[in-house]
Parts: C-alpha cells; sequence; structure tokens
C-alpha cells in the first residue's frame, strides 16, 4: 500500500492539473476532444485500482514501432542492442548526489552501470513470469513512489520526487519517448493525489490543455476503451457463438466495439473450477497445469478456424485471460476470450506469426465490451491450422512450431510457454494445448488438458445431484 505524501503546502503547476486529472480518472475522458462535465474526486480510483490498461499498451505499441524501423531483427539482438544503448546513455550522463540515490533506491547503481545492470532492468519490467503478470509501467511508477518514501516518517516525499521529476522522465524513455511524458505526469499525480486529492476538484482546470498535453492524450486515443458517450449497442444474448459473432468480425479479424457484460459468467466459471478442485474432482488435475476456455472463448476459436479454413490459411489468436496458481504444481489457465493477432493480408499457408499490434487492440477492444479488462492478459497462445493441409497436420505442432516455441522460451526466459493448436475438419473443432518447460538444460514439450465451460458445468451438476442422494 502505498502511504501519504509528506504534509507539505502543494501549488500545482496550473498547465499540468488538466492532463493529470484526466490520467488519473481514464476511460473517456483520455480522449482530448471530450469535455469533463462532472467531476466527483471519491469516484477517482486508488492507485491499486487504477486500470493502466491504455498507458501499457502504448508503451508496447511505441516500443514495437521503435524495433520494426530498426534494423536489428531477431529478438536477443534486440535485448543485446536495448541494453547496450540503456548502458550507453548512463556512460555519457553526468548524476548528481541526489539522482545517485534515487536510483540506489530502486536498486540500480547508476555511478557503476553496465550491461548486465541494463539486463536487471529489462527483466524487472519487460520479460515478466505469467504467473504474475503485472503492468510495466504501474510497476515502474509503484518503485518510482516508493523510492521517494522518506525512512522516518514512512510517507512520500513530495517535493524530492518533484525535484526529480526530470530524471524519472529520462530514466522512463525505457517505455518510449512519448510513453516517458506520459509516466512523469502520472507519477507525479498518482502521489499528490494520495494525500492532496483536491488538487483535481477544479472542472474549470480539468477542461483546460495545452497544444502540448493534447498531443500526448491523442498518442494514448487508439489504446482508450471505446467512448461511452458514443453508446455502442448492447447485447444481452448468452449463446456463445452469438456472442462470439458480436465481439469480432471474422471477415476482417478485428474486434468490434459491442457491449456485452460477461463479467458474471466468468466469475461463474472461476467459482465452479473452485468448487471441483475444493473437492479434488478427477476432471482437474492437481499436477499438472490445465487449460480451461469459457464456451465464448470456445466459440470464438471455433469461429477463428472456420475463417482459416475459408482463407485455406493460417490464423494466429491469443487466449486472455487469467492464470491460477493453485499450489507449487497445479497451475489452472482460465480463457476468457480469444481474439484473432494477425492481418488476414499477410496471411501465409504453412506459417503464421503474431501481430502485436493488432493483437493490443483486439484485447483492449474486446476486454473494455466484455467489462473484462482486468482479465486482459495473455494465458496461451494459439494458432488454426487450416483443414486443407490434410490430416497429417490435425492440432500437431510441425517441427518448425516447437523450434519457435523453444526459442521464445529462451529469450523470455519465462518458466514456460503454454500453446495450443486448433483444426476444424468435418465441421469438428478439435484443440491441442501444448506446455514448453525447461527441465535442466533442456527444453521439453508436453500435451495439457483443456477443458470447456461446459464439462465444468456438467461436473458440477454430478456433484449437486450426487450431495441431494447423499
Amino acid at each position: 500500500m502505498i502511504e501519504n505524501i509528506s504534509q507539505v503546502e502543494y501549488e500545482p503547476p496550473i498547465p499540468h492539473i488538466g492532463l493529470q486529472t484526466r490520467l488519473l480518472i481514464g476511460g473517456s475522458s483520455l480522449h482530448p476532444n471530450n469535455e469533463i462535465t462532472q467531476l466527483n474526486i471519491d469516484s477517482i480510483l486508488s492507485f491499486e485500482d487504477r486500470d493502466y490498461t491504455p498507458f501499457e499498451q502504448a508503451s508496447r505499441s511505441e516500443r514495437n514501432n521503435y524495433w520494426q524501423n530498426s534494423s536489428v531483427s531477431s529478438p536477443e539482438d534486440q535485448i543485446q542492442a536495448w541494453a547496450q544503448n540503456l548502458n550507453d546513455s548512463f556512460q555519457s550522463r553526468s548524476f548528481t548526489e541526489g539522482e545517485k540515490q534515487l536510483f540506489q533506491n530502486i536498486g540500480v547503481n547508476a555511478q557503476n552501470f553496465s550491461t548486465d545492470a541494463a539486463l536487471e532492468i529489462y527483466n524487472r519490467y519487460f520479460n515478466q513470469s505469467q504467473k504474475e503478470p503485472i503492468d510495466s509501467v504501474k510497476l515502474f511508477i509503484y518503485d518510482i513512489l516508493h523510492a521517494h518514501i522518506n525512512l522516518e516518517s514512512q510517507v512520500i516525499d513530495w517535493n524530492l520526487l518533484n525535484h526529480n521529476i526530470s530524471t524519472i522522465e529520462w530514466f522512463a524513455k525505457i517505455f518510449g519517448e512519448k510513453s516517458s511524458q506520459i509516466i512523469s505526469q502520472l507519477t507525479d499525480a498518482e502521489a499528490v493525489f494520495i494525500n492532496s486529492p483536491e488538487v483535481f476538484r477544479n472542472l474549470d482546470l480539468a477542461n483546460r490543455l495545452e497544444v502540448e498535453k493534447i498531443e500526448l492524450l491523442e498518442f494514448l486515443s487508439p489504446f482508450i476503451a471505446p467512448n461511452e458517450e458514443q453508446d455502442p449497442e448492447k447485447v444481452t444474448s448468452t449463446d456463445p457463438y452469438e456472442v462470439a459473432d458480436q465481439l469480432v468480425d471474422y471477415s476482417t479479424g478485428l474486434a468490434n466495439e459491442t457491449e456485452i457484460d460477461l463479467t458474471d459468467s466468468f466469475a461463474s466459471l472461476l467459482e465452479t473450477s473452485q468448487l471441483l478442485l475444493d473437492t479434488d474432482h478427477p476432471l482437474i488435475k492437481r499436477d499438472e497445469p490445465v487449460v480451461i476456455l469459457s464456451n465464448v472463448t470456445y466459440a470464438m476459436i471455433d469461429r477463428i478456424a472456420s475463417k482459416a479454413n475459408e482463407l485455406n490459411r493460417e490464423i494466429a489468436f491469443i487466449v486472455q485471460g487469467l492464470p491460477y496458481l493453485h499450489n507449487e504444481n497445479s497451475l489452472l489457465l482460465f480463457g476468457a476470450f480469444a481474439v484473432p493477432s494477425n492481418n488476414y493480408d499477410n496471411l501465409q499457408k504453412h506459417t503464421t506469426q503474431h501481430d502485436q499490434e493488432l493483437y493490443d487492440r483486439n484485447g483492449l477492444t474486446v476486454a473494455h465490451a466484455t467489462g473484462l479488462s482486468q482479465y486482459n492478459r495473455m494465458v496461451v497462445s494459439g494458432h488454426v491450422h487450416q483443414s486443407q493441409l490434410g490430416s497429417k497436420w490435425n492440432v500437431t505442432p510441425s517441427p518448425q512450431d516447437e523450434e519457435v516455441m523453444a526459442h521464445w522460451l529462451e529469450w523470455s526466459n519465462r518458466p514456460f510457454l503454454s500453446w495450443m493448436i486448433a483444426t476444424k475438419s468435418e465441421n469438428e473443432l478439435c484443440i491441442r494445448s501444448i506446455y514448453t518447460y525447461k527441465e535442466g538444460d533442456e527444453i521439453k514439450h508436453k500435451d495439457i488438458p483443456f477443458i470447456t465451460e461446459s464439462e465444468i458445468n456438467a461436473a458440477v451438476k454430478e456433484l449437486e445431484k450426487f450431495d441431494e442422494a447423499a
């Protein structure tokens, strides 16, 4: 929990208030053309509860664009180039004693920096385990806020943070040039809001935006949830395939903004699965990873597989949801929804590749449309083998598939990767879930079970009948 900032007389820099207020409110307020008509600071969420998805997605897009325009292509070379560039930046900068202390407080030795130190920073913010996914931008700001806690009073020293804000923005360039400006403003806003929320009470100031602040909000615009004032169509259907058809236009592979609340149904899936775990039901094995797909997720994969057959091309997709570590050996990967993750214009017959920007946009759109923003995190990477490849390749990984996953496991430094292959043949969807992991120095692949929501519900009904009979 972030403690209060020190009790200082705070005179807000007027030009910043409009931007900072909007960053804290989030949602449609991040659109620069939207006027804020009501301002209730009691409705502004705390740092812990604030949705950082737009900031995270914008940073990721900015970083991806950087590498797309770079001559460095392989992931390993990109990481090494990134580390070398950061090392060069530290080596060429003269640090004051205050700056050295700031970096020391976040575990960085600015005076004796090295490429190894740069790689540690990379692993901290950009290379996290799927078991504990967290927004990198939010983690960075959390670290900065804690670096300014006064050891005696145990509160954040806002005066010191304000003094360091230009250094913070310089360091935050690891998230991108534009993103670093967003992060410095957001860090300052979070610190002030913790102790002096009344600063953001002024409605007139909230609607004052300088040109450069408007440009920052325009930079965020592609990653903001649909504007509620546009009143997108709302759907109440509970049929998984009808829901799937409303959420994504499978003719283009792009997500729609149609609203349909899936929070209760996904919460129910989590609850019933927990019930089976608590009763040691054999459907969910407790000693290995298990993929559990909501019925909507299954329907969305089915639709993507049908489109792959229609185009006679492989299509990549991502399953978003919740990774849940039940115990040391029992990992449950809950799928809340699935979205296409590559551009139909660049599809291949025998290979496929995820388009990060498209995946980010599709995931963000569906997450907000369904009310599942807190579950907008990848749990399974997948692709479809079109039926025209023949029965030999029905849900069968190619040697190239396994090589690619082994390569990504080494590059990401994660403990595992979960992925799946889907094929729709003779109107029947087949799915194979695979788990890639490291055992000693050897990378291994093994099949893991996948269970649908319908199977979970059927098992729960059996338990209820047994309890009634008893």
